[in-house]
């Protein structure tokens, strides 16, 4: 424990980057939407105690109410999942150093779990102010001899569902992944393709999911398409693909299918996705979603056009009455299901 106490020292010395890719959007069916919005000044300081009444909310230019308000000094339940699979063995410690620095950033009134996963889910530590136990859940996080397979879908699933059951207001998951689930894997091998989202059951599970439980699903995403380090391990899935498939585009498919299925949770529950350009990257990330979680207000609007429109894309904007202040917000809009 007292490692970590020290790691904790050492990881809030970490300046913040901004690795995070545009914000997405998916097809959803929605009654409610909720938008996570921070709101900063001329001089890039989060402005404070604001209410309801000072933001407007505008779906393709069109006023809406406003009919749930969280301030910025409401509590966050937050659950810390993390990927422990082979594929990111390289990567615990790093895991470790990174949850304390977040856990040495959260206020007073948050509560937060921490849970890892490889072939199965681990609940390490349930939901606490904080204390001793959460440096007892850290190092609890590796384990000697990880499983080779990975159990993503299913441990998102039961996150989404049951980790956060009887918790009400403002929720958020937190996971670090390179997002690869073994069960698309072995359909890949079965198919000699990558198959689509629409053609991945347990994916489309997780994903309905995730849409009716509405928590906000934010990704810290490794060794995708976009980021991968090929120099390193990058997990035996990947490799694998490579020998079998040599000179195909089924093993870059694979990884590519992994970060796009991460970027469509993100969009249906207005979380967001980062992109770590490299190791160095993972611990200001974390102190940088920490601080945008505690300077943030959560307000939702209900779509006051109801008509059926399958596929149209609906622009979301938050403002404020202050001309001068600066709006940041989780989703920028949504596509309207059939």
């Amino acid at each position: 424990m007292q490692a970590f106490r020290l790691l904790l020292a050492a990881s809030v010395s970490f300046g913040c980057v901004l690795a995070q890719e545009p914000v997405y959007t998916l097809k959803v069916n929605v009654d409610r939407v909720p938008v996570d919005v921070a709101v900063f000044d001329a001089g890039n300081r989060p402005v404070a105690s604001l209410t309801a009444q000072d933001f407007q909310v505008f779906e393709d230019g069109i006023p809406q109410k406003i009919v749930d308000f969280s301030p910025m000094a409401a509590p966050y339940h937050i659950l810390l999942l993390f990927d422990r699979s082979g594929s990111t063995q390289s990567q615990w410690t790093l895991m470790q150093r990174a949850a304390a620095g977040f856990l040495s950033r959260l206020r007073g009134q948050d509560r937060v779990a921490i849970a890892a996963f490889d072939e199965e889910f681990e609940m390490l530590q349930r939901w606490t102010a904080g204390g001793s136990s959460y440096f007892d859940a850290l190092d609890r996080l590796a384990r000697p001899q990880s499983a080779g397979q990975t159990d993503f879908y299913g441990s998102l699933e039961r996150s989404v569902t049951r980790e956060f059951r009887g918790i009400a207001g403002r929720r958020v998951a937190l996971v670090l992944t390179d997002g690869r689930d073994t069960a698309l894997y072995k359909r890949t091998l079965a198919l000699d393709r990558v198959p689509g989202p629409t053609e991945d059951r347990e994916y489309q599970r997780v994903l309905r999911a995730a849409q009716k439980e509405s928590i906000p699903l934010y990704f810290i995403a490794l060794n995708t398409d976009r980021n991968l380090n090929e120099g390193s391990a990058v997990g035996g899935d990947y490799l694998n693909l490579r020998r079998l498939f040599p000179g195909a585009s089924i093993p870059l498919d694979f990884v590519t299918a992994a970060r796009t299925r991460m970027e469509e949770l993100a969009g249906a529950t207005g979380g967001r996705v980062f992109f770590p350009k490299g190791i160095e990257d993972v611990i200001p990330l974390y102190d940088q979603i920490a601080r945008e979680l505690s300077a943030s207000y959560t307000l939702a609007y209900e779509p006051a056009r109801r008509e059926n429109g399958g596929g149209n894309y609906r622009r979301i904007e938050v403002r404020t009455r202050e001309p001068g202040w600066r709006v940041w917000q989780s989703r920028t809009g949504y596509y309207v299901g059939q």
